[in-house]
């Protein structure tokens, strides 16, 4: 399935991102991501059409292109390149102790076998294409499927009358006094908690700026 998965979403010159991104300009980029648990998953699909283009053609799209695949396979060339990219990524994941200790840890908990991290691109190598194929017709069926559409909300008109004002953004030199006064105020209340447990009373800005509290 991951190798599935890389085939259909892997790169630009994948099935799904050359059909819909590329070649129809349907979609402004596709995804996938295959659930890697011990029990069954989900294997999810995310297609994000263009603002100018509805998304009934990008779903009739993927539907011809999961169809094709079902139908024909992956091409030993596919086959081939999803396995190299897979490789490089988990390659370059594991470069450092940290994700090799995540993964070493991930594979103990899910599948009750560290080991089975480090063994990874062994049974990568060993998927053919027939194995490809007999699972995208197992799981890329219309009756497995749940479809998610996700609108974006219109934006909100400003109300009349409205005595909200914007200043615009902040310059370089707004947030730099912002830092200033905000460290100056926390120096003050410190300031004023240690004249407080010496008896002295209530501080002031300028009595801390006196006594070397407050920086301007």
């Amino acid at each position: 399935l991951i190798i599935l998965d890389e085939v259909l979403t892997g790169g630009a010159s994948s099935r799904l991102h050359k059909r819909l991104v590329l070649d129809e300009e349907l979609c402004a980029d596709i995804g996938g991501w295959v659930a890697s648990w011990t029990h069954p998953g989900l294997y999810e699909l995310s297609v994000i059409a263009r603002p100018d283009q509805p998304i009934g053609p990008a779903l009739e799209a993927v539907d011809d292109v999961l169809k094709t695949l079902c139908e024909s396979g992956v091409t030993e060339r596919e086959l081939q390149k999803a396995r190299n990219g897979i490789e490089a990524t988990f390659l370059r994941e594991i470069a450092g102790t940290g994700a090799r200790a995540r993964g070493l840890g991930d594979a103990q908990a899910t599948y009750g076998d560290f080991r089975a991290f480090l063994g990874q691109l062994d049974m990568l190598r060993a998927v053919d294409a027939p194995m490809v194929q007999a699972v995208a017709r197992q799981v890329l069926r219309a009756e497995n499927r749940s479809l998610v559409l996700v609108q974006p909300l219109p934006e909100a008109d400003e109300p009349e009358g409205s005595d909200a004002q914007d200043d615009g953004p902040l310059d370089e030199h707004d947030h730099g006094e912002q830092a200033r006064r905000a460290a100056a105020d926390g120096r003050l209340r410190a300031a004023q908690d240690e004249s407080a447990r010496d008896g002295g009373g209530q501080m002031t800005r300028g009595d801390a700026a006196d006594h070397g509290e407050v920086t301007a």
